[in-house]
């Protein structure tokens, strides 16, 4: 499982924002598929980037 957050994203350049933190790199091993692993992280990701007082 890997995931990583990034406050500022080169892949949108002209369309970053300083209120968004971005999500990349996004995977979780075929071998845990359909346990839910995937949608945990993404709400521990959510919630961290806001606890990091970005709004998007």
């Amino acid at each position: 499982m890997k995931v990583s957050i990034f406050w500022i994203s080169e892949l949108w350049q002209e369309l970053d924002h300083i209120e968004s933190g971005y999500i990349h790199r996004f995977a979780v091993n075929r071998n845990y598929k359909g346990l839910g692993i995937g949608e945990q992280l993404i709400i521990w990701a959510e919630d961290f980037i806001r606890n990091n007082g970005k709004k998007k």
